[in-house]
């Protein structure tokens, strides 16, 4: 019995084989797969007992999605005089779409059960409502219907609106007459300072007489302030660099000593802001220096250099890169129209590729005052980009991508964030412009005016070198940040010390602004002193 048995088992096992190999043929072949949900081969082909239709493989049409329409459901659109329904929702504001797959003939696919692609004509879309840092886009279909909340992250300045797009195997549909404005939410500022304002008594740890210019990083154990202070003797006052940690409450802990200081020498000065980019746990530091002569030899104070320093940690200690000047205005033939470069702000290089760049490359944005007139004083200051492909020195771009226009004079401490696609650049900005008479430029914002003192400005770009200006700029109604009220310790002009995700890592969660009123210290120096914070949801 046991060698039929034997026999038996072995037939059947073959015959199990050849049915799998028949079953492994496109004319056995029964996907167990909901309609629309996988496209058409080469010629159209489908499995046996399936038809192509606009491009899916289906078993009757209402399976297939030729088109769609999209609708906003909540909130519900205007209607304007003209026709035209309108929804107005701020830069990551939910609200919820439906999306109807449509058959050839414009009826409803109502077994239509696949997935397309939602996209905007200005922004990103992000769908659903886990996050928007992996920018997810898909929105799923059952009995031909889709429902889902969605974001979009792009101001739409006037007259531009956003459409929505769904897209299947080449097939559109879009919101048509619906017109979508999106609007940049206002900062909202916290009533207390991170850091008060220093005065010749007060201190921030071994900081005195001004803390500010705040570059803020998400660390693994909390956060990370690096900051301006001025130190030393009234005799011997100086700019060093520090840093200061928070947990997740984000009151920063002040620091008994600085990360590093430069010398007294006019030579070996420390000038401007600082800023910080971490990659892998390690930290590098961007910031400006002084330099005391040109090519020629002559004086010239007004002359600044980039410098970067790392170090493998958070804290310290941080030595200089070689080289360490990786940006110089000294014999500058790439950017004739700078006289100083200052407020450094660097990014990770979001399409290395477009500049022949590896996984290192950098982007730069800082601040340009062309040359000073007669007088010694320079009127306008711009934004310029500068690039490095390899992250050790940078390529300054022929002009500058943000020029003061449109009533404004200045443009100063560019901080640029990525939020899915889009760069996104605040700064401090002011539309004073000097007077025939008056001997107090617009580039000393600690003389200004106070209906001119620095606010804070916006613009948005989709590649990082066209950009586009919020209209809410120099609004005091509608700004993204103004200068506090008469008597408040923020009430002067407003220094952008960094921009950076509410979590640390997602745009789309809250965006935390930290900034510096400006104020003369020592009655010499107009200094960043103190440190704000104002959050937008």
């Amino acid at each position: 019995m046991r060698a039929p048995l034997r026999g038996r088992w072995l037939r059947c096992a073959l015959l199990l084989l050849c049915a799998c190999a028949l079953a492994a043929t496109p004319a056995c072949y029964r996907p167990n797969a909901p309609g629309g949900s996988y496209l058409c081969g080469t010629d159209e082909a489908c499995p046996d007992g399936l038809s192509c239709t606009c491009g899916m493989c289906v078993s009757s049409e209402d399976e297939a999605a030729c088109g769609f329409s999209i609708v906003v459901t909540d909130p519900k659109p205007n209607m304007r005089n003209n026709g035209v329904l309108t929804l107005n929702v701020a830069e990551h504001e939910k609200f919820t779409v439906q999306v109807t797959a449509l058959r050839a003939d414009g009826s409803p696919a109502i077994r239509f059960a696949g997935s397309a692609k939602l996209s905007s004509t200005w922004g990103d879309v992000c769908v659903g409502d886990a996050g928007c840092t992996t920018l997810p886009d898909r929105i799923q279909f059952s009995a031909g219907v889709a429902m889902s909340h969605i974001q979009l992250n792009r101001e739409t300045p006037s007259p531009q609106s956003a459409i929505l797009r769904a897209e299947l195997a080449g097939h559109v549909g879009t919101s048509g007459q619906l017109r979508i404005n999106v609007n940049a939410e206002r900062f909202v500022r916290e009533a207390a300072p991170v850091i008060p304002s220093l005065s010749l008594t007060g201190t921030f740890g071994y900081a005195k007489y001004a803390v500010g210019a705040p570059y803020v990083l998400k660390s693994p154990d909390g956060w990370r302030m690096y900051f301006a202070a001025g130190s030393g003797t009234l005799a011997d006052a100086r700019i060093t660099i520090g840093v200061a940690s928070a947990p997740e409450s984000k009151v920063f802990a002040p620091p008994a000593n600085p990360l590093f200081a430069e010398t007294s020498n006019a030579s070996d000065e420390i000038f401007g802001a600082v800023s910080a980019l971490a990659t892998d746990g390690k930290v590098r530091l961007f910031y400006g220096r002084q330099s005391a002569t040109d090519t020629a030899g002559r004086r010239s104070s007004g002359y600044r250099t980039l410098v970067s320093r790392s170090a493998p940690g958070f804290d310290g200690p941080f030595t200089p890169d070689p080289p360490e000047l990786l940006l110089t205005t000294l014999g500058n033939s790439d950017c004739d129209y700078c006289s100083a470069f200052d407020q450094p702000d660097v990014i990770h290089d979001p399409n290395p590729a477009l500049s022949g760049g590896d996984q290192n490359a950098l982007l730069m944005y800082f601040s340009a005052l062309p040359l000073a007139d007669a007088d010694g004083y320079t009127d306008t200051v711009s934004v310029v980009r500068a690039s490095s492909p390899t992250g050790a020195g940078f390529a300054v771009d022929p002009s500058a991508i943000l020029k003061p226009d449109d009533g404004e004079t200045v443009i100063y401490s560019p901080r640029v964030l990525l939020d899915g696609t889009i760069y996104k650049m605040w700064y401090s900005v002011t539309g004073y412009r000097r007077a025939a008479m008056s001997d107090v430029p617009p580039t000393n914002p600690c003389l200004v005016p106070p209906a001119e003192r620095y606010s804070v400005g916006y613009a948005t770009s989709s590649d990082g070198y066209f950009w586009v200006r919020s209209p809410t700029n120099l609004n005091t109604n509608s700004s993204p940040l103004n200068p506090g009220a008469a008597g408040a310790w923020d009430e002067h002009s407003l220094l952008v010390g960094s921009v950076v995700p509410s979590d640390g890592v997602d745009p789309s969660k809250g965006i935390d602004l930290y900034y510096s009123p400006l104020m003369s210290v020592l009655a010499v120096a107009c200094l960043p002193n103190g440190v704000g914070r104002a959050r937008r949801r």
